[in-house]
């Protein structure tokens, strides 16, 4: 039994534990083939959209003054004419215009820090272009023209272009400064062919700060190509070997690929610029990206190891107790078939063991006076269910005596009077609440028996209140309606002791029956006294709380006979206002209804 015992607990304890590590080590596999890839990717191309986007910023600069240049004819006429002023003599009225010129192109190159310099040339005979830094200068004596160049040496069907360039803006300076020109052409009103150009000029070291700044994996290296993939940007992590297979990775339609190059295996993502016709790269060693599900591999099967070890010897150490407790258990049965004297009930429970073992003594000892208990219990109930008998009889004493006592007066008084009413109705209420029938009647019985309630008060009360019916009593579906009998006897009583009477003069209470919506309501609507705010408050808590209270005991009664009756939907509603009268309604779901 005992080694049975441990074989159940061994496997209870182990699978549960060695499943799931087994299927992670094999889910570790499939994710690294499948999700991490996928993540591999988008988290690469989200990069590369960063980098665009930070990139391509700079580029609305250079939008924002090609439209200031293409729209502004009158800047464009200025300063063609200043640019091909002969000699070199300039009116002060065009020294202005050059300064407001020269002040829009000055503005960003000085504001924005990656921005090396803006040149703007138009075709002109004195060889003359703008510069936000020297302002007006010429191609003969200007360090920087390397640009001229280029501009002269480009197709003229391309618009715009790219270079890199080490320019030197003073000839004492050791180091150029590598910078990335951006080409744009600039075409006058009127003309197909462009007649000048605008360039921003660009410190390549800012942006490759920014790209060292991005949060990449190790050895991951983000570079940009522009059109004619040349290297324009690169980051801390570019290798000079990429180069060799630059038209290997652009030239691939697919923008997420592996590669093999020097003996190595790399993840290639990469995204193109449509405006601006650039290609955005980032190449990662697989090395790196895949080295967390090897680990996750050979973690899993130590874990696995550690947890076989650790789950032989929880299951001993538990089985050498369990078996120990069931013994216990089997002993205190034996002793119990056998009438020998039972162990002493421990002093504390520890477990779901100890548990067992101190019920089962206590049912034991127990035992007996249970069954003397429930001998006393079957005389009490036999005496209950006499004096049920003898209550029964009493009521209808009660109501066989008004009978006689109602012809005694017809017999005195020589025909029916208002005390011979009185007594029928009251009889007629007696007999209605005598009646064994099920605890719902129907809404024409309750009216009736409600009737003579009325009539009662009526007498006694004189004429401090009438009472106005409002209901289809042609309508059988309303009429055959199931409700709960008594139920608006005590809502009128409550209107009458806490309403009318208190009142001077006379008062008015309107009985309202309607179908509205789905429920079935009966309005008790008084012209009384009222109720203040803070009591209305109080009783409207109290219908929530279904507790016992003294006061308006009827109206709590009959909200919780209607809830176990009808469900939570059902019950009472109430609105009063102080010194003009209180309405009570009692609603009724119709679907808890039973037709007669």
């Amino acid at each position: 039994m005992r080694k049975s015992f441990f074989r159940k607990n061994l496997l209870i304890f182990l699978i549960p534990t060695l499943i799931p590590l087994l299927i992670l080590g094999s889910l570790s596999i499939i994710i690294t083939q499948h999700y991490i890839k996928d993540q591999i990717n988008k988290n690469n191309i989200n990069l590369l959209r960063q980098t665009q986007q930070n990139v391509e910023l700079i580029f609305n600069e250079l939008d924002s003054l090609n439209v200031n240049l293409s729209t502004n004819h009158e800047i464009v006429v200025k300063l063609k004419k200043i640019l091909s002023a002969p000699g070199s003599y300039i009116s002060y009225e065009d020294y202005d215009s050059l300064n407001i010129i020269i002040d829009l192109l000055s503005a960003p190159a000085n504001a924005i820090r990656y921005i090396h310099s803006i040149y703007v040339y138009f075709n002109n005979d004195q060889s003359r272009f703008i510069s936000s830094i020297n302002k007006l200068s010429n191609l003969s004596s200007d360090f920087d023209i390397s640009w001229y160049n280029s501009f002269v040496m480009q197709d003229k069907s391309t618009v715009m272009w790219t270079e890199i360039r080490n320019v030197k803006q003073y000839q004492f300076e050791a180091n150029p400064a590598k910078i990335l020109s951006i080409y744009r052409r600039l075409y006058s009103s009127g003309k197909e062919e462009s007649d000048g150009v605008v360039i921003l000029n660009v410190y390549v070291n800012y942006i490759e700060d920014l790209l060292n700044k991005l949060e990449t994996y190790p050895d991951q290296s983000i570079f940009v190509l522009d059109e004619k993939n040349r290297l324009i940007f690169r980051n801390k992590n570019y290798n000079s070997l990429y180069s060799v297979n630059v038209n290997s990775i652009t030239g691939s339609p697919e923008n997420f690929f592996k590669m093999e190059a020097f003996n190595k295996s790399y993840t290639i993502s990469k995204i193109n610029s449509n405006h601006y016709d650039w290609k955005y790269i980032s190449i990662v060693p697989e090395s790196v990206l895949y080295h967390i599900p090897s680990n996750l591999i050979i973690l899993s099967l130590l874990l696995g190891i550690l947890s076989f070890v650790l789950g032989l010897l929880l299951t001993y150490y538990l089985t050498k107790r369990n078996y120990q407790y069931i013994q216990n258990i089997r002993s205190i049965i034996d002793s119990a078939k056998s009438g020998n004297p039972l162990p002493v009930l421990p002093s504390t429970i520890r477990d779901e063991y100890g548990y067992i073992i101190h019920n089962i003594l206590t049912t034991f000892i127990e035992h007996s006076y249970l069954q003397v208990q429930l001998s006393e219990r079957k005389y009490m109930i036999q005496a209950l269910e006499l004096k049920a008998l003898q209550t029964q009889i009493n009521p209808h004493f009660v109501f066989n005596t008004l009978d006689t006592i109602n012809w005694k007066t017809i017999g005195l008084t020589g025909g029916p009077n208002e005390i011979t009413r009185m007594i029928e109705s009251l009889s007629d209420i007696l007999k209605y609440s005598l009646d064994n029938s099920l605890g719902t009647v129907s809404l024409k019985e309750e009216i009736e028996a409600t009737k003579s309630y009325v009539n009662i008060q009526q007498a006694r009360y004189m004429d401090k209140f009438n009472v106005l019916w409002e209901y289809d009593e042609y309508s059988d579906r309303i009429m055959q309606f199931r409700v709960i009998k008594l139920m608006m006897q005590p809502l009128i009583e409550n209107s009458i002791y806490h309403g009318i009477k208190e009142k001077e003069g006379s008062s008015r209470i309107k009985i309202k029956i309607e179908i509205t919506g789905t429920f079935l309501v009966i309005g008790i609507i008084d012209s009384g006294l009222g109720i203040k705010p803070e009591k209305l408050a109080e009783i409207r808590e109290k219908l929530k709380s279904n507790g016992e209270y003294p006061e308006h005991i009827g109206l709590f009664n009959t909200n919780k006979r209607l809830k176990f009756s009808f469900g939570e939907q059902s019950g009472i509603t109430i609105r009063s206002k102080y010194r003009l009268g209180t309405a009570v309604y009692a609603h009724i779901p119709l679907q808890q209804h039973f037709t007669a």
